[in-house]
């Protein structure tokens, strides 16, 4: 029995035995991280009490214990232990806003969240874990334009954060805008080629470049025009897909492999975004990063490597094949996006 007393003991100390020991209350709360890496967030939370018993005004013991209450799934005590933060405008302001506009997301206050990440956004612009999370919210609301406005502010900040890019490419789908979703499907699958989320993007892009095109019984094919394309910025880049598709089974594409195909469609695609740059004017995301990204990735000769290596979630044979047996393109490819 005394054994099973001496283990219970740190958990019973009051501030004054704790500070006697010189105990600190930074030291309680990185014995909670640990124990909150291993999943123990009950245990972690009785470290983090601990630490308040000696500072009670500690920001970084009120986040954690807010943070471990959160992935209890305890969301109330997530926006809690958050607004003790936010109220304090201490440290950690930044973490709170996104903890407890999470958790508010979580209880189902969505107009809640989105005030609280729109408060931290108006305080920490160049956020960009507030500004991906509050367009993501949008997007679970189907407010496509107002979540890739988002999603393009927190690429501002930080152009390779792969999920924003995702988010982007997603609501302009939904948006029914398919040159700009496919140009940040493309960016993403090139950050995080290989995930399961990966195989959905690509299966996405995939499904784009092929839409609008048809076969009736008597195999005539028939291209189909959703009437935005005059009117789109990217109108002829969306008009040239469809009569690519139909190509597929002409004669001089019909023994081709997918990939191969795969590879001059988005060769293709890539090269009328580069034109129509040349007479363009508008500055926005899509003609400063995207189309100049891709205009490079051309003329560098790169895009073969890239559609294989942005198809490394299908596992299939064709594409492990291709990058075992041409890891020189392949290393060429990362070389070439490291001066990016």
């Amino acid at each position: 029995m005394k054994r099973i007393y001496l283990l219970l003991l740190p958990f019973v100390m009051t501030a004054e035995t704790l500070l006697g020991q010189g105990i600190s209350a930074n030291s309680l709360i990185d014995k909670g991280v640990a124990l909150f890496d291993q999943g123990k967030y009950k245990d972690a939370i009785v470290f983090y009490q601990q630490a308040l018993a000696i500072d009670s005004k500690s920001d970084r013991a009120n986040y954690e214990i807010g943070y471990a209450y959160n992935e209890l799934k305890d969301y109330q005590q997530a926006v809690n232990y958050s607004d003790k933060i936010i109220q304090a405008n201490g440290a950690h302001l930044e973490e709170a806003y996104t903890l407890k506009a999470s958790a508010l997301d979580m209880l189902g206050k969505h107009d809640l969240a989105i005030q609280t990440y729109q408060e931290g956004i108006k305080r920490y612009p160049k956020d960009y874990l507030l500004n991906y999370n509050v367009g993501l919210t949008f997007y679970e609301e189907n407010k496509y334009d107002i979540a890739a406005y988002y999603a393009g502010k927190a690429l501002e900040v930080k152009p390779k954060h792969a999920s924003s890019h995702l988010i982007l490419a997603n609501s302009m789908y939904g948006a029914g805008k398919k040159s700009q979703s496919l140009m940040a499907s493309y960016y993403f699958l090139l950050l995080e080629p290989d995930s399961k989320r990966s195989l959905s993007a690509l299966a996405l892009l995939e499904k784009q470049l092929k839409a609008g095109v048809s076969k009736d019984s008597g195999d005539v094919t028939t291209i189909h025009f959703s009437g935005h394309e005059t009117e789109n910025e990217f109108g002829p880049a969306d008009a040239i897909l469809p009569f690519q598709q139909a190509l597929r089974n002409s004669d001089k594409n019909k023994n081709k492999s997918d990939e191969q195909f795969f590879f001059e469609t988005t060769e293709l695609f890539f090269k009328v975004l580069s034109e129509l740059s040349d007479k363009n004017t508008n500055h926005n995301i899509w003609w400063d990063v995207y189309v100049p990204f891709y205009k490079d990735l051309v003329k560098s000769k790169n895009t073969e490597a890239f559609c294989y290596y942005i198809s490394k979630s299908k596992n299939s044979s064709a594409v492990n094949n291709w990058l075992s047996s041409h890891q020189s393109e392949v290393n060429r490819l990362i070389q070439w996006y490291k001066t990016k």
